[in-house]
């Protein structure tokens, strides 16, 4: 009887981390969360380590007898990328490099590492940079040794338990709290929303497919300005549209606008799922978990 295929994902108890965990267990793989916070919601069937992605012997131990390695561990917020750029740096490319070693010290046979699509962008700050340096430095090791590596380029991910400084969750939030919104911006920018669930069950289905040493894009097909965007969460509401534009000052502007092809990285596949979850549910259902958060 063929076992069960040991799966790591590092970053687990994150956004996305902690939905891929969810389908992975129902799927049926051995299932290990590596997280330096606990899981949000406990499943006594999947293992959790508590550690960070610098502590090098942690992770060679975590990483005995795994067959795959998610890793989605980073400092993701690209404000914070900006304020704080040495520690950002420092986790999200030496952390990297510490999975990697740990990944050829223990024969992991496929590692599979979320990037973003800030890779194509002149933006996005020392986020973007981790990105691209990190998605190399995959590559370049794998060339050398006996892995293979996915690196997955996610679009703008939406959902309950995002971070309060994802892009559909601080809106809302905004719009819940004052009855309007200021937004730094023409309303023009467009962004491909896909939400978690399908992002996770894509990243998953990857495992069952041939697939190797390559980027994938995962994307939504739900493409929409700012302002169409704003204007629908208003009218779910059922607030009276009082939004207000400002020039963006923000730092370097670092957030894309319409596209964030503008750098030519390795050429990726793009998938798009057939059967995804709309993005008017999807916003009701943020909306719901943060007034449960509030009683």
């Amino acid at each position: 009887m063929k076992k069960n295929k040991n799966v790591l994902v590092i970053g687990g108890s994150g956004f996305l981390g902690s939905n891929i965990l969810e389908i992975l267990y129902e799927r049926k793989y051995n299932v290990t969360n590596y997280d330096i916070n606990p899981p949000k919601i406990i499943n006594k069937n999947i293992k959790f380590i508590k550690g960070n992605i610098e502590n090098k012997v942690k992770l060679f131990a975590a990483m005995k007898n795994q067959d795959i390695v998610y890793h989605l561990a980073s400092i993701a917020d690209i404000e914070e990328n900006i304020k704080n750029p040495f520690k950002a740096l420092n986790i999200n490319i030496i952390g990297t490099l510490n999975i990697i070693e740990s990944i050829i010290k223990n024969k992991v046979k496929k590692l599979l590492y979320a990037s973003s699509l800030y890779v194509y962008s002149n933006k996005g700050s020392f986020y973007r940079i981790a990105k691209q340096t990190c998605e190399n430095i995959i590559e370049e090791f794998a060339k050398k040794n006996q892995y293979e590596f996915i690196n997955l380029r996610y679009g703008s991910l939406y959902g309950k338990r995002s971070q309060e400084w994802n892009g559909l969750n601080q809106y809302i939030r905004q719009i819940l709290k004052n009855k309007k919104i200021i937004y730094f911006g023409d309303g023009n920018e467009r962004r491909e929303y896909i939400h978690v669930i399908d992002a996770a069950k894509m990243t998953v289905d990857l495992l069952n497919k041939n697939y190797k040493n390559c980027p994938i894009t995962i994307t939504g097909n739900q493409t929409f300005t700012s302002k169409d965007i704003l204007h629908l969460i208003f009218e779910i509401m059922g607030y009276k549209k009082n939004i207000v534009f400002k020039d963006n000052t923000k730092e370097d502007n670092a957030h894309y606008s319409i596209t964030p092809y503008r750098y030519t990285p390795s050429i990726s596949k793009k998938l798009i799922s057939n059967e995804t979850l709309d993005i008017g549910e999807g916003i009701l259902e943020i909306i719901d978990e943060i007034n449960n958060i509030k009683k």
